[in-house]
């Protein structure tokens, strides 16, 4: 692919003429090689093709089903027509959690006239947010890399309101004039030796050292964050008005911060009363709530052991993350089993948690002559741990334990210090 002009500082590719020009190419060629070669090995069609001039489509082609192998369902419906990177695809946002990004931005805040996306990469977030905000908002892409902000100009190319610009996005923001009533912003969280990073000043861009200018430049600004990061030291770090742990239901994807910059806005004020929403996969109901909500909470501790038929709340990847332990007791009347062990006993389901519940079928009390006697049986089931000497690893090798199977077991320390193994039905109930 012939690479876009570098002799000015920011070009805006919205309707360029060298784009509409290579566009005519790629309608011809491009798309067709794919759909001939999308099922062959990206690296044996670049051996293939190496003696190819460098700056040739071809190459962008390959790119692109190289992209479209590593994304696979991943978008959904967002799917890019043009995937320029196939490092681009581990970066972006799936479908599922680029709407939710869209359902976010359109509740911050009405009338939203003008959006900008300071990472574009493949722009799946961007074409969410954009969509949640409709076609009266005003949105602006800006990308540094010239394959990628030339691919999202292709992928944008019939849509009026958005244009497209190459460029350091803080140089962008620094002289544009505009003011921008939501940005978006997703720092990279990798080093240059693609080790990931877990302090929010080491990402780049630092978002910390961009608040003067967030204030100056925006009215409300979501920042797209690590899911490593800890969140009492996220909201100390940053002038939140909301905070939202997001997982997929498997495991934590991001934490998103919300900014909220505008002449009645609450960010910085009291970060104990930030509220805090958990969003776990796709069909939960989010569950919100704030540090001070979470300490003038009392939990309550289960008297002995849970018994047969008893259910089981084991809480989402995000609620672990976010962390309302003693609320959640309080909230819905479950019972924990130690103050350190974070899953509860309940009677019955309750709905509205962030998590799964799982009838339990059997409590082994785990000692060696219990460990010896389920190795005999020749299992199938997943295990886990909780507050529990031995990794989830160690202790499904020491009960000769295989996945699979209809059966989850999990080894807990209960309130007298006592471990038990649980026996559960490995068919979760999400209420």
């Amino acid at each position: 692919m012939a690479r876009l002009p570098r002799n000015r500082r920011s070009r805006h590719l919205f309707n360029s003429p060298y784009i509409i020009a290579m566009s005519a190419n790629i309608n011809q060629n491009l798309f067709d090689f794919i759909r001939q070669h999308k099922d062959e090995d990206p690296n044996s069609l670049r051996l293939r093709y190496h003696k190819t001039d460098a700056d040739s489509w071809i190459h962008l082609a390959i790119n692109h089903i190289e992209a479209l192998k590593k994304s696979g369902r991943k978008f959904g419906d967002l799917q890019p027509e043009l995937m320029a990177t196939p490092l681009s695809v581990e970066q972006a946002s799936s479908a599922v959690i680029a709407k939710l990004h869209g359902k976010i931005a359109k509740a911050i805040t009405t009338n939203v006239t003008s959006f900008l996306d300071m990472t574009c990469g493949l722009g799946i977030d961007f074409r969410a947010i954009s969509e949640g905000l409709g076609n009266n908002c005003r949105s602006t892409a800006v990308e540094l890399n010239p394959d990628l902000a030339y691919a999202a100009n292709y992928n944008f190319r019939n849509i009026n309101h958005i244009r497209i610009i190459e460029e350091n996005s803080i140089h962008f923001l620094e002289n544009s004039t505009e003011h921008f009533d939501l940005i978006f912003i997703d720092p990279a969280r990798r080093d240059s030796a693609g080790g990931r990073l877990y302090n929010i000043r080491d990402c780049q861009p630092d978002v910390i050292s961009l608040i003067p200018i967030f204030r100056e430049k925006a009215s409300h600004v979501m920042v797209k964050l690590s899911p490593m990061l800890d969140v009492s030291r996220t909201l100390a770090d940053l002038p939140c008005s909301t905070l939202h742990v997001i997982d997929d239901g498997k495991e934590c994807r991001e934490i998103l911060a919300v900014m909220d910059f505008s002449e009645k806005g609450l960010s910085g004020t009291d970060i104990d009363n930030v509220p805090v929403t958990i969003h776990s996969g796709e069909h939960t109901t989010p569950f919100t709530f704030c540090r001070n909500m979470e300490r003038r909470a009392t939990p309550k501790f289960l008297t002995g052991i849970p018994t047969a038929n008893q259910w089981i709340f084991e809480p989402s990847p995000a609620a672990m993350k976010a962390a309302p332990f003693s609320l959640l007791c309080m909230k819905y009347d479950l019972y924990k089993l130690h103050q350190n062990t974070h899953i509860y006993v309940a009677d019955t389901p309750t709905e509205g948690l962030p998590g799964k519940w799982y009838r339990i079928n059997e409590v082994i009390p785990f000692s060696s002559s219990n460990i010896r006697h389920i190795a005999r049986e020749k299992i199938k089931a997943d295990v886990a741990v909780r507050n529990f000497p031995l990794k989830a690893e160690e202790l499904s090798h020491r009960i000769g334990a295989t996945p699979g199977g209809d059966m989850r077991i999990i080894g807990v320390t209960c309130n007298d210090n006592s471990r038990i193994l649980i026996m559960l039905d490995k068919v979760a109930v999400s209420k």
